[in-house]
């Protein structure tokens, strides 16, 4: 070939590259009746849909609003161009100011994650770059990421695999659970929130004794991205994110590319072409045949070489969690585990779970979790299931400032995955945070992450020297536990007001051991404020005058007899109206130690769309929302985030909510119920609700002890001696002496320090796990995390 015909042909290559990377479809988010959309569903052929009051939004290509439009159904265009929305909000501040800060906003945030430079989303370049620097950093946890076999996607690209362990000196072989993200190239947060994942767990193995539990007992492997051909296509046309493309990038005839890959599997491969489509221009087109596609083949492979228990496959968007049947209605015979699982995975974001039909409002077929779990001649079966993540309201490319906060949010829901294989149990308690008396009645829920039934050993060791005497029981537990435990913890004679009651509260299985520190204040006397506590307090109160449906007192459900209060007492809560109650008088908040607004709940809400909602006010006019240990986030159209109680929780617990920043302020508290949809619930109830509160406390209270200007290095630590550096001048802050804890809150280790002393030498004490109590002259630091290598 001569240098002019190659220059030709090389410039001819080159246009025809630019010209396939140029074609960036146009999608707009529109809006329409229920009604309108089941006929529209052949034509519409969308993959996410949602409710928004009793309409139905969808993302749909432009292509195809011509046979909607000509259909005469009605319709809404809320969004013209979802690409430039998408990066047109990374360009406005709207979304930074209306956040409500609580504590689940606030988990912790692995020192290596980081954003990238695709509307804040990592390109497949950075994303490569981060697996390395994972490899490079911890090589004896995470192995260097490479190729599943040969698979090659069209575009010449393999399917990088990596796999995440612990120590390998356990008994038995591990078990195994997967992690993918990706199948669609338009949903970067589901490979994001698993680097997050990722660097968690490597940056936490050597400290905590949980992550470290996981990692020895369980393989866990990661392919972060399923379709890396439509990823880097969508970084193409579209570098600032918002990039709509969703199959891969295969030539499937006639000028059409792609094929959906969570269409292509095997198991009910082409069922109807409801769940999915033979037209090769359809976003939804299954392909010629199953496994059709390099990128399908090669996650079979892997499957089937590796024993996997279960697997999340991350999607987004909707905030659901699918697990199969997902080509007809009916769910699988071990739909009760399924449920029982489900349920564990996401107690606290209280998201919607099931089948596709009860959760995206569709079926699907030739889709992942159906051929893993359903598949069982070429591999054994697997417990699949499907997260969509993130909130509807934020779409396919959620804005750059709430990546790292979407990412958290999913960090427990992939915990306890790792954990089910061995049968996991988590503990939520129902005690008050104050008691009466000479004994603690200290009461809690075990929540079961299992495919089957387990025994689990529930255990104390005390932290404060009051504890005299307690129980420790066996429990044997069915997939679905609801059952309500009590352990009583007597109290030596003399307790004194405000004297703390500390315990580490121990789940052992035989191969998972959970520690979790209580903490609990005596009161010599009931001095609680009556807030919702009695049947006549509602009388203190102002129901909204436009509501139906008033809240009210039931005899039908309560948690202390008689009764409880609730939003509609008669039945089920209205649709599409606000129900608020107000208290007519303020109450005047205690100037104790610790002040607490404490109540009873259960509550059935449709998730997403309806939620209640306790909020406090100075003035009886502007009212703020109240971060609980039991509200979850509530998101919506204008970017504003709220704490709410949505979703279905349907054993009575303790939601326990500080006040400690309305000490001696009057106030009043707002209870309401917001219903946007058209699916009508049950409703929320209260019950016992009060204000709590501890006129003194005892000096070892560790949420009150003042905070520890000291980092510790190294840490861990090998050598025997730890080092303090502190910034602080306060002559106040030297150290004075120090106590070393186990993990089981036992004193190993105890002495005082000159005030020049910078070091604390830890020879002789085995590896492991130990906190640092610092105290100075006047006043007792927070506890300090540190660990001695072997």
């Amino acid at each position: 070939m001569t240098i002019s015909k190659f220059i030709l042909f090389s410039l001819a290559m080159m246009a025809g590259i630019v010209s396939a990377y140029s074609q960036a479809s146009v999608y707009k988010r529109i809006a329409l009746s229920q009604a309108d959309y089941e006929l529209a569903r052949p034509w519409i052929e969308a993959d996410h849909v949602h409710q928004q009051g009793d309409k139905v939004v969808v993302e749909m290509l432009a292509a195809r609003l011509d046979k909607l439009h000509n259909s005469g159904l009605s319709y809404e265009v809320l969004v013209e161009d979802m690409t430039t929305f998408y990066q047109q909000q990374n360009r406005e501040i709207k979304y930074r100011s209306r956040n409500t800060s609580c504590d689940e906003y606030n988990r912790p945030v692995p020192q290596n994650f980081k954003l990238g430079s695709m509307g804040g989303y990592l390109t497949l370049e950075e994303l490569e770059s981060e697996l390395d620097d994972m490899h490079a950093k911890f090589p004896d946890l995470i192995t260097k990421a490479q190729p599943v076999s040969t698979f090659k996607t069209y575009e010449g690209r393999p399917i990088l695999w990596t796999a995440i362990t612990g120590s390998t000196n356990q008994s038995g072989a591990k078990k195994n659970v997967l992690y993918t993200a990706l199948h669609h190239a338009r949903e970067p947060l589901s490979m994001h929130q698993l680097v997050y994942f990722m660097w968690y767990l490597l940056e936490n193995y050597h400290s905590d004794p949980h992550v470290q539990h996981i990692l020895d007992n369980t393989q866990l492997y990661f392919i972060p991205c399923v379709n890396p051909d439509g990823y880097a296509y969508n970084a193409a046309v579209s570098p600032e994110g918002g990039g709509m493309w969703r199959k891969n990038r295969r030539p499937v005839g006639n000028g059409n590319f792609g094929v959906d890959l969570n269409r292509n599997y095997g198991y009910q491969w082409g069922y109807n072409s409801t769940g999915s489509s033979d037209d090769p221009a359809s976003d939804l087109y299954r392909g010629s045949v199953a496994f059709s596609e390099p990128e399908t083949q090669a996650v079979k492979w892997f499957c089937e070489n590796h024993d996997i228990f279960s697997a999340l496959n991350y999607h987004s968007f909707g905030d659901y969690l699918i697990y199969p049947w997902g080509y007809m209605s009916e769910p699988t015979m071990e739909d009760k585990i399924y449920q029982s699982l489900a349920r564990g995975l996401s107690f606290e974001k209280r998201i919607r779970y099931g089948t596709s039909r009860e959760t995206v409002l569709y079926t699907t077929n030739g889709d992942t979790d159906d051929w893993m779990y359903g598949e069982t001649q070429s591999k054994n079966k697997i417990y699949s299931m499907t997260p969509e993540v993130g909130p509807a309201e934020f779409g396919f490319w959620p804005p750059e400032d709430k990546i790292q906060m979407l990412c958290a949010r999913e960090l427990t829901q992939n915990l306890r995955m790792a954990m089910a294989p061995h049968g996991f149990v988590f503990m939520v308690p129902s005690s008050d945070p104050i008691f009466h008396g000479d004994q603690l009645q200290y009461r809690y829920y075990l929540y079961p992450v299992t495919t089957e039934d387990i025994a689990v050993q529930v255990k104390i060791t005390p932290l404060t020297y009051n504890i005299k005497d307690y129980d420790e029981q066996l429990y044997t537990l069915g997939i679905g536990n609801k059952e309500e435990y009590q352990l009583d913890i007597d109290l030596r004679s003399g307790m004194q007001d405000g004297e703390l009651v500390q315990f580490v509260m121990t789940l052992d299985n035989g191969t998972l051991i959970t520690n979790d520190t209580m903490t609990y204040i005596y009161s010599n006397s009931d001095d609680g404020i009556d807030v919702l506590a009695r049947s006549t307090d509602i009388e203190n109160w102002v129901r909204s005058s436009s509501s139906s449906h008033e809240w009210g007192n039931t005899t039908s459900d309560f948690y202390t007899a008689p009764s409880s209060i609730t939003d509609s007492p008669n039945g089920l809560y209205a649709t599409a109206e606000e129900n608020a109650i107000i208290s007519a008088e303020s109450y005047k908040i205690p100037g104790g130690e610790e002040v607490f607004l404490s109540f009873k709940a259960r509550w059935d809400i449709t998730y997403g769309e309806d939620f209640a909602q306790l909020s406090i006010s100075t003035d009886g006019v502007n009212f703020t929302p109240l971060c609980g240990q039991l509200t979850t986030e509530n998101f919506d159209y204008k970017g504003d985030i709220s704490p709410v109680y949505t979703g279905i929780q349907k054993e009575w617990l303790t939601e326990k909510i500080s006040l400690n920043n309305y000490k001696g302020q009057k106030v009043y508290f707002k209870w309401n119920m917001v219903s946007t949809s058209a699916d009508a619930r049950d409703g929320i109830f209260v019950d016992d609700m009060k204000i709590t509160y501890s006129q003194t406390i005892t000096s070892n209270r560790d949420n009150l002890f003042s905070e520890n200007p000291y980092h510790l290095f190294p840490n861990p630590v090998s050598g025997g001696v730890l080092y303090l550096d502190s910034k602080s001048n306060d002559p106040s802050a030297a150290v004075d002496r120090y106590e070393i804890r186990n993990q089981l809150g036992q004193i190993v280790r105890k002495r005082r320090m000159h005030q020049t002393e910078n070091h604390i030498r830890v020879q002789g004490l085995p590896a492991g796990l130990y906190y640092l109590n610092l105290m100075t002259s006047s006043q007792r630091l927070k506890a300090k995390k540190f660990v001695i290598l072997p």
